[in-house]
């Protein structure tokens, strides 16, 4: 009985010193990362101009480096359950990646800034992005497409069609991120 109370008692107190290794590295991104200030816009046809930030040691950082190649930024909204962090990943389009985190350094959700990019001939897709500081984001996928010539070796100019739409989306309270246009 004394070994199984024993082994219990280590069990425990394994369990909780990660529990306390997560909760320090979400206290170490709530509090070293820089806040980024909103409204904040994104051009997919620019450049992003905010240098990545390096905590060598976070093990949540780690963790989506590993995953996908992320880069912090910064943090971008902070509540009293979860942070909002702000970085990117080098996708064919090279995206910024918003990231909401509770605080148990659990990913609640994850939201790609540039949903539609893409360049082909005869097709130019670009994204627009706004983050708010009332948490909400508005993007604007502006479509361009012009007619290929019958050898398909080039585009035949005159022939452009502009679609634009508008999508809206919102932080929840949950941290999670919905459409709400």
């Amino acid at each position: 009985m004394k070994l199984l109370t024993l082994f219990g008692l280590i069990l425990f107190i394994n369990c909780t010193g990660q529990i306390q290794d997560k909760n320090s590295d979400f206290i170490e991104l709530r509090d070293k990362l820089p806040l980024i200030v909103t409204p904040i816009v994104f051009n997919s046809n620019g450049d992003i101009r905010i240098n990545a930030v390096n905590l060598p040691n976070n093990k949540i950082l780690k963790e989506l480096k590993y995953k996908n190649s992320f880069s912090a930024f910064g943090k971008i909204f902070e509540a009293k359950d979860f942070i909002t962090i702000i970085g990117f990943i080098p996708n064919d389009s090279g995206t910024p990646l918003l990231i909401t985190i509770d605080k148990d350094g659990n990913e609640l959700d994850s939201f790609v800034i540039y949903q539609s990019v893409g360049f082909d001939m005869g097709y130019y897709r670009s994204n627009f992005v706004t983050i708010n500081a009332d948490k909400s984001i508005t993007l604007i996928d502006s479509l361009v497409t012009r007619k290929i010539n019958e050898d398909r070796s080039d585009e035949i100019p005159g022939t452009d069609l502009l679609t634009v739409t508008k999508s809206k989306f919102n932080l929840t309270d949950k941290g999670k991120i919905k459409k709400t246009e």
